[in-house]
């Protein structure tokens, strides 16, 4: 079976921003850029996670290699160090908005990046199924 045969139905689209304090300099800019970054400490979800992969993407794009200096998988304690203290996370915006307060501020990337939800319908015995699947996402609106 090829990928051709399959169906994408893309459920939702969100981009990567960095989040840091709304004291520091970078909050003042409508966008920040990797070179924005090179002497800021900075935290990150772990490997895996795909923002990681995404950041060190666009470092290594840059020529560069990022300062990251916490880890965690945890965004209630990425967004509480970053509130704390002088560094910037990266975070897709849907997940970072219920971690946002007043001390926080939310910056698009230079360049933007963007990631899509997708399901992937395999053309199967149970087409009637994932017909009906796909027809829900398409009718089903992810914004809050």
């Amino acid at each position: 079976m090829k990928f051709t045969d399959y169906q994408v139905v893309t459920a939702d689209e969100d981009e990567l921003m960095a989040i840091v304090p709304a004291h520091s300099d970078l909050a003042l800019k409508s966008e920040i850029s990797v070179t924005d970054l090179l002497n800021q400490n900075l935290i990150s979800l772990n490997r895996g996670s795909g923002i990681f992969e995404k950041i060190s993407e666009l470092f290594e794009q840059a020529g560069f290699t990022p300062r990251i200096s916490f880890y965690s998988t945890h965004i209630n304690t990425i967004m509480g160090i970053v509130n704390s203290e002088q560094h910037v996370t990266f975070l897709f915006k849907k997940s970072a908005q219920p971690f946002m307060t007043d001390h926080l501020v939310m910056r698009p990337i230079a360049p933007r990046i963007f990631s899509k939800l997708q399901i992937v319908v395999s053309p199967s015995k149970n087409a009637a199924v994932s017909q009906l699947f796909v027809k829900y996402f398409n009718n089903f609106n992810f914004e809050p």
